[in-house]
């Protein structure tokens, strides 16, 4: 009961971008310490293992998003406005963060 309600509500809405912003917050504050505080080996001039972890994160938000996504679609409600787009705006949110993890694994940490 206390799920539907929460899918229901127009705050389900922020699920997503906020989630989002955290992990983008995240991300590169783990990045910026790992290069200031010498973190990576060879001066961070090729992928390190820090990207490979921050790249599983990454992948781990998006699919807690998807998950989401999943749970406001299939929520029974009499108008299905605010699930459904809940659940659109969770899963461009779960593509945004793939989306932050991908550079990490083809670029070099510390520019």
């Amino acid at each position: 009961m206390i799920r539907r309600r929460f899918w229901q509500h127009p705050a389900s809405l922020l699920l997503g971008p906020v989630v989002w912003a955290v992990w983008f917050v995240v991300l590169y504050a783990v990045l910026s310490l790992a290069c200031q505080q010498g973190w990576l080996v060879n001066g961070g001039d090729h992928p390190a293992v820090i990207n490979l972890l921050l790249a599983g994160a990454g992948l781990l938000v998006a699919l807690g998003l998807v998950t989401a996504a999943l749970a406001a679609w299939r929520t029974p409600s009499q108008s299905d406005f605010i699930p459904r787009t809940s659940a659109m705006v969770s899963a461009c949110s779960a593509v945004a963060s793939l989306l932050l993890a991908v550079p990490g694994l083809i670029m070099a940490p510390c520019l």
